[in-house]
């Protein structure tokens, strides 16, 4: 198992279509509801995902204010 504690996987992001949410993290079934947290990541990471988290919602805002 290791020592990896954090929750990851039920919102699986993928760019292809075969998530729940696209690269973008908008819900591929749903208009304007988008996900920004561990849920999204596909795996559990072998560090602790703050920064990569950070990242993405940095990427959520600028995507939502047309930049």
């Amino acid at each position: 198992m290791g020592a990896v504690s954090h929750e990851v996987g039920i919102l699986r992001m993928a760019g292809d279509g075969g998530g729940v949410v696209d690269e973008n993290l908008k819900f591929l079934e749903y208009d304007n509801i988008y996900a920004c947290d561990n849920s999204v990541f596909p795996t559990s990471p072998a560090a602790n995902p703050s920064l990569t988290l950070a990242g993405l919602s940095l990427r959520l805002a600028r995507h939502l204010a047309g930049r």
